[in-house]
């Protein structure tokens, strides 16, 4: 048997339920924009960090070849360290015994002299030349490590400042992504309910007619 009233009270509730639905989704639609710019940031912030996470990873292998470089040089100037001390201490000591007055006297003929000078200034040149390659290799070993080291604490300063300002807007953007979870939600049970209201306000429809054309053909 079907009741008018049943009916009417199914169109209210629907009614009732339409508008309510209608009212979250408007609801959550200003919650959303409210999010959107700090969705768009937290998006901006992601792709920097991650722009920043590939310019690292190629840094980094930059800085394994360097490094490499370094342990290689390293023990290269171990050697160059024993040969730069052999011919600092020569260079010294000649200085504090070239005396060119003693070398003059010692000297038997003018060719001597000649030779004797030539001799001692072309050692003189290339302890000089030995002392200034090795001294620039070890300065530019220490610019390297230094550029390595440098590199690396750049690198993690500034991800460490982008992770921190995404994990302070994330904090900013959570209350609303709960809201418009939650209003997910809402409208989804009330949406269900709507359609089973709807289903049931068909059927009762449906028997209405049946009996009004049963009525009809009596």
């Amino acid at each position: 048997v079907v009741r008018a009233d049943e009916l009417e009270e199914i169109n209210k509730q629907i009614a009732d339920l339409s508008k309510a639905l209608e009212m979250s989704k408007s609801a959550a639609a200003g919650v959303a924009k409210s999010l959107k710019p700090l969705q768009d940031q937290i998006d901006s912030i992601q792709k920097r960090i991650d722009n920043l996470a590939a310019s690292i990873k190629s840094e980094e292998n930059k800085i394994v070849k360097l490094e490499a470089s370094i342990t290689k040089r390293e023990l290269e100037l171990n050697d160059k360290y024993v040969v730069l001390a052999s011919h600092i201490r020569k260079f010294y000591i000649r200085k504090s015994f070239d005396n060119p007055l003693l070398i003059f006297l010692s000297s038997s003929s003018a060719s001597d002299l000649t030779k004797e000078f030539g001799y001692r200034m072309a050692e003189q040149r290339e302890d000089k030349k030995v002392i200034v390659l090795v001294a620039g290799a070890i300065n530019d070993l220490e610019a390297d490590k230094k550029l390595a080291k440098e590199t690396k604490e750049r690198s993690a300063v500034e991800r460490k400042g982008l992770e921190g300002a995404q994990a302070n807007l994330d904090k900013q953007a959570a209350p609303l992504r709960k809201v418009i979870k939650e209003a997910e939600v809402y409208q989804g049970d009330v949406s269900g309910k709507i359609a089973a209201l709807s289903a049931r306000q068909q059927a009762i429809l449906a028997a209405k007619s049946g009996n009004f054309t049963t009525s009809v053909g009596d």
